[in-house]
């Protein structure tokens, strides 16, 4: 059953903090842990007007009876794969030329492809769609991703657009809406971070509206989440210090303060400097890390509670880093079974970054052993990535095979741009591939 915790009125930040955020476009949602801060009243959209009691109570009740939905068909939902072949894509460059955007998504679909999931919030937070929620300054292009959408619609593709959640700037440097509430960020030795805390209501909330008002802008078949996680730094937040101060004494900033260590990157890699004293050998470590990983929950469990009552008939999905995430060298608290078990997503494409046969099987079978045979699992292939790429139509079409051997329903290839040059000699394989049960069965 879903479980995510109920929404409350009263988060309303005034114009000039963050964007136009209106009551029906963001409503906040309880705190995860106790938070003493005060409400301001007046902490209202100029011109917005009051909301009777009433139409307050009936918003609620609509919520709750989505909650229901989304538990109830949660796992017949995740049945239903986007189709085999997606692809990420930006089209930043292609900003207001609709019919070079139709150019590229014809060439699309003659290469095999059924589904895109365009960018449509990035990793510094900016925004692709009219949006009254986000600060003037991150609003990027107003008619992006509903012109995309359109196109893609007419040419047979499905979309679902790519949102960066928890990334608000750079790693050494704010955006806007961090900026506004400096208390939502997450905290390094060096300093604050680009990264909202997950622990905080109004954080959450801001995320969740962003995503409702998105899928009901663009008429997108859905909703990819991306950076659902944490920084993968030892870092702490503001609302889960006081929580673990409470909780156990101890300040979580003075354990991250003592030392550094290598952390598991996305790509399977370590990275980081080694130190004589590590945050891991502290004995509440672990208590920090189940901290943290609850506020990621409850944010996913907002999202897709908020999609269901915005959208009833979108999906939600999510590019995850896989099974690597729950091992000990790992500060990311990405825990997708929850997700799974609780019926959050539809569908999940974890990473396949993985250059080697060896480290690319690895993966696979972990992440495979991890999501239920049942539930579609697209790997993702890194075409080029920060992480390594592919040089040759070959080595995709080894990749693809790899993945269908290692037991995925489809795949999502990172990037368009980055396949295009191979998609004339990959286009056979594309359209002819099929999982493994499938082409076995065929033969």
């Amino acid at each position: 059953m879903l479980t995510s915790p109920t929404f409350s009125e009263d988060i309303r930040p005034a114009r000039s903090d963050v964007g136009h955020m209106s009551r029906e476009n963001a409503p906040r949602v309880r705190h995860l842990t106790p938070d003493q801060s005060p409400r301001a009243k007046d902490n209202q959209s100029p011109g917005a007007k009051a909301v009777p009691e009433v139409l307050w109570i009936m918003t609620l009740i609509a919520i709750v009876l989505a909650m229901a939905l989304a538990a109830s068909s949660g796992q017949a939902c995740a049945s239903e794969a986007p189709g085999r072949m997606g692809v990420y894509v930006t089209f930043r460059s292609l900003m207001g030329q609709p019919d070079a955007m139709r150019a590229e998504m014809k060439a699309m679909r003659e290469a095999g492809v059924e589904f895109i999931l365009p960018l449509a919030k990035s990793t510094t937070g900016e925004v692709y769609w009219d949006s009254r929620i986000a600060p003037e300054e991150l609003v990027k292009d107003r008619k992006h991703l509903s012109r995309i959408t359109e196109i893609a619609h007419q040419e047979g593709l499905k979309v679902y657009p790519w949102v960066c959640v928890c990334t608000e700037g750079k790693e050494d440097s704010l955006n806007a809406v961090l900026r506004a509430h400096p208390d939502w960020a997450t905290v390094t030795a060096d300093g604050p971070i680009g990264v909202i805390d997950p622990g905080n209501p109004d954080a959450r909330a801001y995320e969740v509206s962003l995503i409702r008002e998105m899928l009901r802008d663009s008429k997108a078949d859905g909703v990819s989440l991306d950076y659902l996680r944490a920084s993968n730094r030892f870092a702490y937040t503001p609302s889960l210090r006081r929580e673990f101060i409470r909780r156990y004494k101890t300040d979580p900033a003075e354990i991250i303060g003592a030392g550094k260590d290598s952390v598991a990157t996305e790509g399977g890699k370590t990275s980081g400097a080694k130190a004589a004293v590590s945050p891991r050998k502290h004995p509440l470590w672990p208590r920090w890390r189940e901290l943290y990983r609850d506020a990621i929950n409850t944010l996913a469990g907002e999202i897709a509670a908020g999609v269901r009552e915005a959208r009833p008939d979108a999906s939600v999905s999510s590019y995850v880093w896989g099974a690597h995430t729950y091992g000990p060298t790992s500060e990311a608290y990405q825990d997708y079974k929850t997700w799974l078990r609780k019926g959050w997503l539809d569908w999940i494409n974890p990473t396949g970054y993985r250059y080697t046969d060896e480290s690319f099987i690895a993966a696979a079978r972990a992440n495979r052993a991890t999501i239920p045979q049942s539930f579609p699992m697209l790997i993702t292939i890194g075409v080029r990535t920060s992480h390594g790429s592919l040089a040759t139509a070959a080595e995709v079409k080894h990749h693809m095979e790899l993945a269908r051997q290692e037991g995925a329903q489809g795949l999502v290839f990172f990037t368009w741009e980055a396949l295009k040059p191979f998609a004339e000699d990959l286009e056979q394989d594309i359209k002819g591939w099929r999982p493994k049960g499938e082409a076995d069965a065929a033969r």
